[in-house]
C-alpha cells in the first residue's frame, strides 16, 4: 500500500509538470519545480464532490511538496530534497506535519541534525522528525520552564546535544523505543529540557523499566508537608532530579521529577495537572505500547479526588491541551500511523476550500473517517460544519450516535462534538417544532445516562446543565427545576461539579420567590454533602470540603430568610472552625 501511494504521487507529480507555462513535455520541464497553484487546483478538482482516494492523497502530497519547495527555497538545497526522496516515509510525514504553516525553522533543524549525525538520522527518522518539529516550534528553547525549575545552574542543552544524548543512551533504554515510536508521540521525549548530566543520572538510576514499575517513580520523592508552610526541605538548592529525589517536594515537584526521569529514559511522558475535589493537583502521565497498540496511563492521579481530566503541555503549539486528547491520538495512531496521517490529509483538503464552498468537499471529510475512525480533527471539523450549517443537523445527530459507540472509551471528544452539534440545534429552538424539541430532549437525556454508565459523572453533570439550560430556554422552568433538583441529589456524592446543578436550582427558587420550597430542597441536599474529601489527613485536621462549606453556608442563609434562626445556628456550628 505504501509503495502504491508513493508511486501514485510520483506519477502525478510528473504529469503535473505538463501544466507549467511553456511546458509541452515532461523532459523539457524536468528541472522545474511543481507549481503550487496548479497543484492546489488539481487537489480541489479531485476533492469537489469526491472521496478521499489514494489519488487525492497523492495529489495533496504533491501540493504540500510544491508549497514546501517554494516557501523553503532559501532554507534548503536540492541535495536536501534528493535525500528526502530516498526516505519516502520521512518525506511524507514531514510534508504533512509542515502543512499549513511550512515553518522554515523545522526544516532548518532537520538539516542541522542531518549535517551533524548523518546516517544516524536515516536510522532514527521518527526521533529526528520529533526533534525538528519540537525545536523548530521555538528555536530559543524547548519549552517554558515549569514553576521556575530551570535556572542558571541548570542550563538547557541545545537540540544537537539533546539528540546526541538519546543516540548515546539508546542502548540503556527499552529496545528500539527511539526507532519504532511514531514521531507524533516522540515529541513527548524530544521536549526534554533538563541538563544532560541529570538525564544521565536518571538513566543510570532507573534505566528501562516495565510499565507496572514505572509508576513507582512518582512516589520516590517523599511528600514535603513543610513546603506547604513555606519552608521546603530543599531550601534554596536548585531543583535537580537528584535534589528532588533526596529532599522531596509537593505534587508538582513529584510530577516534574517523574516526567523528566521517564523522558530521559526514552518514555513519552507528561507533567499533568487538573482540578478535582481538593482543588489543583499535578501527576505524571506516560505512553506505553502493548500488543494492541499505544496506551496512556498515569501515577499520582488520586481517584478519590476525581481528577477525570488534566492539562498537559503540547510541545508543538506551546500551549496546554487535554491529556485525553493525547490518549485519543495515541489510540488513533495505534490503528495505523499512516492512516492517521491520511485522515489528516482529508482535513487539510477540506480546509483548502473557502468556508462558503466547503460543502463541495464534505464527502472528502466524511470519507476521512474510513481512513482512521479515531482521528479527532476529522470529527471536530464535521461538528463545526454542523454548527455552521454546512452539514445538515440530522447528519450531525447520526454522526454523534455513531461516535457514542465507537468512542465509548474516549467520551471527552463525544462531549465536545455534541456541544458543537447541539449548539446549532438548541439555538434554533424558537423555530423548532414540538417533534424536534422532544427529539433534542431525548438525545440530551440519553447522553447523560451514557456518561453516567461510562463512569464519567463530570461529563454527565455538564450535559445535565446543558439539558436544563435548554429547558429554561424553552420556557420549561419548572421542568428544569425538577431536573436540577434530581440530578444534584444524584451527583452530590459522585462529583464535585454537582454544586453547579445546586446553584441552578437555587437560582430558579429565587426567581420564583419560593423561600420555603428552597429550604425544603436544601434540607435534603445538605446532609448528603461529604464533610471531608476522602482523606485521613483532612479528617484528622478537620479540613472541611469546599462543597460542604458552600452548601451549608447557603442553607444557613436560606433558613434565616424564613425565620428558622435556631436551625440556622445549628448548621452554622458545623462550618465554623475553632
Amino acid at each position: 500500500m505504501w509503495r502504491r501511494m508513493m508511486t501514485a504521487a510520483a506519477v502525478f507529480a510528473g504529469a503535473m509538470l505538463l501544466w507549467l507555462p511553456g511546458g509541452h513535455a515532461a523532459d523539457e520541464a524536468a528541472d522545474q519545480p511543481l507549481d503550487p497553484d496548479a497543484a492546489k487546483a488539481r487537489v480541489v478538482e479531485l476533492a469537489t464532490d469526491g472521496q478521499l482516494t489514494d489519488e487525492l492523497v497523492a495529489a495533496f502530497t504533491a501540493y504540500a511538496e510544491a508549497r514546501a519547495r517554494k516557501e523553503l527555497d532559501a532554507v534548503v538545497s536540492q541535495d536536501f530534497w534528493t535525500w528526502l526522496d530516498a526516505n519516502p516515509e520521512m518525506k511524507f510525514n514531514l510534508l504533512i506535519g509542515l502543512h499549513p504553516q511550512y515553518n522554515p525553522s523545522v526544516v532548518k533543524c532537520l538539516v542541522q541534525l542531518r549535517e551533524k549525525f548523518g546516517k544516524q538520522v536515516d536510522t532514527h527518522t521518527n526521533l529526528a522528525l520529533a526533534f525538528a518539529f519540537v525545536h523548530g516550534a521555538s528555536p530559543d528553547r524547548v519549552r517554558e520552564p515549569l514553576m521556575g525549575y530551570l535556572v542558571k545552574e541548570r542550563p538547557e542543552p541545545t537540540m544537537l546535544e539533546s539528540f546526541e544524548y538519546y543516540l548515546r543512551g539508546e542502548r540503556y533504554m527499552a529496545k528500539d523505543v527511539l526507532v519504532s515510536t511514531p514521531w507524533r508521540l516522540l515529541v513527548l521525549v524530544a521536549d526534554n529540557e533538563i541538563p544532560i548530566s541529570e538525564r544521565e543520572w536518571a538513566l543510570k538510576e532507573f534505566g528501562p523499566r516495565k510499565p507496572a514499575m514505572i509508576g513507582a517513580i512518582y512516589d520516590l520523592p517523599r511528600y514535603d508537608y513543610d513546603q506547604l508552610r513555606g519552608e521546603p526541605r530543599i531550601g534554596d538548592l536548585p531543583h535537580t532530579l537528584a535534589n528532588i529525589r533526596k529532599y522531596g517536594g509537593i505534587c508538582g515537584d513529584r510530577a516534574y521529577f517523574a516526567s523528566r526521569v521517564l523522558k530521559s529514559c526514552g518514555v513519552p511522558a507528561m507533567w499533568d495537572a487538573g482540578e478535582g475535589k481538593r482543588g489543583g493537583h499535578a501527576w505524571v502521565a506516560w505512553l506505553f505500547a502493548d500488543r494492541r497498540g499505544w496506551k496512556m496511563t498515569d501515577c499520582g492521579r488520586f481517584r478519590y479526588d476525581k481528577y477525570y481530566t488534566g492539562q498537559v503541555h503540547d510541545p508543538l503549539t506551546r500551549s496546554r491541551m487535554l491529556d485525553r486528547d493525547v490518549e485519543l491520538m495515541a489510540a488513533a495512531i495505534s490503528k495505523s500511523e499512516k492512516s492517521y496521517e491520511e485522515a489528516l490529509i482529508g482535513c487539510h483538503v477540506y480546509e483548502l476550500f473557502e468556508e462558503d464552498a466547503r460543502s463541495a468537499a464534505m464527502n472528502v471529510l466524511k470519507s476521512s473517517i474510513n481512513r482512521n475512525t479515531l482521528c479527532a480533527p476529522t470529527w471536530r471539523l464535521l461538528a463545526d460544519a454542523c454548527a455552521k450549517g454546512i452539514l445538515p443537523l440530522e447528519d450531525g445527530k447520526k454522526m454523534y450516535n455513531f461516535m457514542l459507540k465507537e468512542f465509548k472509551d474516549y467520551p471527552d471528544l463525544t462531549h465536545e462534538v455534541l456541544g458543537y452539534i447541539l449548539k446549532a440545534k438548541l439555538e434554533s429552538s424558537e423555530e423548532a417544532n414540538k417533534r424536534e424539541i422532544a427529539s433534542n430532549l431525548k438525545l440530551l437525556d440519553a447522553t447523560c445516562q451514557i456518561y453516567d454508565k461510562l463512569g464519567r459523572p463530570d461529563l454527565a453533570v455538564k450535559m445535565r446543565l446543558l439539558h436544563g439550560g435548554y429547558m429554561e430556554q424553552l420556557g420549561l422552568t419548572k421542568e428544569a427545576l425538577l431536573l436540577y433538583m434530581r440530578e444534584s441529589q444524584t451527583h452530590v456524592r459522585r462529583h464535585f461539579g454537582f454544586v453547579e446543578l445546586f446553584d441552578c436550582a437555587i437560582a430558579i427558587f429565587n426567581d420564583l420567590n419560593a423561600p420555603v420550597d428552597k429550604v425544603r430542597y436544601i434540607s435534603q441536599i445538605a446532609p448528603k454533602v461529604p464533610q471531608w474529601v476522602d482523606s485521613q489527613l483532612d479528617r484528622k485536621n478537620n479540613i472541611l470540603s469546599p462543597d460542604f462549606l458552600y452548601v451549608v453556608g447557603v442553607y444557613v442563609d436560606a433558613l434565616r430568610e424564613v425565620g428558622e434562626d435556631r436551625e440556622a445556628e445549628k448548621w452554622e456550628k458545623k462550618i465554623v472552625r475553632e
